[in-house]
């Protein structure tokens, strides 16, 4: 029983495509005369081609001869691993909570999410929460040949009674555990799904309501149940003393990089690396209040090829800042707040001084982090929560290295950070997460050079997933328009 989680995911792992789904990658295709950044750390080298056979890499070299296959052109571009975004919500739709989206429009958009992330070079998502009905409807349309990144998935979402994002229904959150038996249902009722983790939140919340939290014994019962499972823990926190519980009980990888009131301290930032815990800072969640203020950011190229009309408009709409400032507003004050002071607080919020002062103060806390070699991990919290409306699913990843960057992460870290220790953390460096002969073809090609300027992960030429290559506008057109 402990094992049937992870041979899940393995078998998603293994899989690079080559099946009746996929009858593409059973051609071969050898890419020619590229820059490769292959993602171990090694120095990229020029000139070299690619030769990929059933979806996988066959040979790596200068010179390689290979009749009857496709060929692709790479002169002056920059080859390099897939993306890995290691934190993404596929069942959230941005804007969704200030729209009235029929539940028809709903899954149209989940299913142009998945093209969008392929368009925007992103290769493997972890889903960071999602409710077992709605994941096994993606893992659905991953099976019927619908186009899209390789899913794995944190399950279940183990919250407490009146904890963050309890839903006892769980149609759209969460039922909460009580219970180790419950912990144990959870757990076989994620059965056949890609999972590769559990996630814990331990988040108290910011208003004067508390948000709930295990108990040491049921925090106790979780790492027992993890262990059992084979199940690495994924932590959710906002603060240091949160994150540190999560360092108690195990964590592989603390999500987010929020730590409300003074920077984390010297002292916890040393327990994080004993523990060799990974940090997934997820940048954009706060960035995204920032579009708000900079909306010439929502005229790029790759964010109007692939991002929903209905969530363009939303986030151009002035009024969204003001319910997005509004609504938390009002649950950091509790219901008793007046109307006057709920106006007040989020007029505050909704400013570009707040979002860019706690842009900062996270960045400046990883930037801590990373220096005392707390590995980091690229996760963009694309979709994040759905009255959010400016987190979207593909381009948000691209911003995410940019922040990551900025944060004091060296332009190979970062690519680093979302290719080979994404794989590192998610286990699945076997298959993904570097350009090595053997590996699933996961590949983006670029056409210039990150190194010069990291904007150029904004000028894709081709994303590979699976041995299949094609441009972002060949990704976003549905099935019945792209050409074989």
């Amino acid at each position: 029983m402990r094992y049937f989680i992870l041979i899940g995911a393995l078998i998603a792992a293994l899989s690079c495509g080559a099946d009746e789904a996929n009858p593409e990658a059973e051609s071969s295709l050898l890419i020619e005369n590229a820059y490769i950044i292959d993602g171990t750390g090694t120095k990229p080298m020029e000139g070299l081609s690619l030769l990929i056979r059933d979806g996988r890499i066959a040979a790596i070299g200068r010179g390689i001869e290979a009749n009857g296959v496709k060929r692709l052109d790479a002169t002056g571009m920059t080859l390099l691993p897939g993306l890995i975004d290691a934190h993404v919500h596929l069942g959230m739709v941005p804007g969704a909570g200030q729209r009235d989206d029929a539940a028809e429009l709903t899954e149209q958009l989940m299913r142009h999410h998945l093209r969008a992330y392929l368009a925007n070079g992103v290769t493997t998502v972890l889903d960071a929460g999602i409710p077992t009905r709605t994941a096994r409807q993606f893992i659905q349309w991953i099976d019927e040949g619908h186009p899209g990144p390789r899913i794995l998935m944190l399950s279940p979402f183990l919250t407490a009674p009146g904890g963050y994002l309890a839903d006892p229904s769980g149609i759209i959150f969460f039922p909460p555990v009580e219970t180790p038996q419950d912990i144990e249902d959870r757990i076989r009722n994620s059965e056949g799904l890609p999972v590769i983790g559990i996630k814990v939140p331990i988040e108290r919340g910011y208003g004067p309501a508390p948000v709930k939290i295990h108990s040491p014994d049921m925090r106790l019962a979780i790492t027992e149940a993890a262990g059992r499972h084979g199940l690495p823990i994924y932590i959710h926190s906002t603060s240091e003393e949160e994150a540190d519980i999560g360092i108690e009980m195990g964590a592989h990888a603390l999500m987010h990089a929020i730590f409300v009131g003074d920077e984390p301290s010297a002292e916890f930032i040393e327990r994080v690396r004993e523990s060799g815990a990974y940090l997934v800072p997820t940048f954009s969640n706060r960035d995204a209040w920032l579009i708000a203020h900079e909306p010439e950011r929502l005229d790029g190229p790759l964010i109007q090829l692939s991002v929903p009309a209905v969530e363009l408009e939303t986030a151009r709409d002035p009024d969204s800042m003001t319910f997005l400032a509004r609504f938390f507003a009002r649950n950091a004050l509790g219901p008793g707040a007046t109307e006057e002071a709920v106006r007040e607080s989020a007029a505050k919020t909704a400013t570009l001084d707040w979002a860019r002062d706690r842009l900062r103060k996270e960045q400046d806390a990883v930037r801590g982090m990373h220096l005392a070699g707390v590995p980091i991990v690229l996760g963009s919290d694309s979709g994040n929560f759905p009255i959010v409306p400016y987190v979207f699913h593909g381009p948000t990843t691209l911003r995410e290295l940019l922040l990551m960057e900025d944060a004091g992460l060296t332009r190979m870290e970062v690519i680093e950070a979302a290719t080979r220790v994404a794989a590192e953390m998610l286990g699945i460096i076997r298959d993904v997460g570097t350009v090595e002969v053997g590996k699933c073809a996961d590949l983006l090609l670029l056409r210039s050079n990150p190194f010069d300027d990291m904007s150029a992960f904004y000028n894709i030429a081709w994303t590979v997933r699976a041995g299949v290559a094609r441009t972002p506008e060949q990704w976003m057109a549905t099935e019945a328009e792209v050409e074989p």
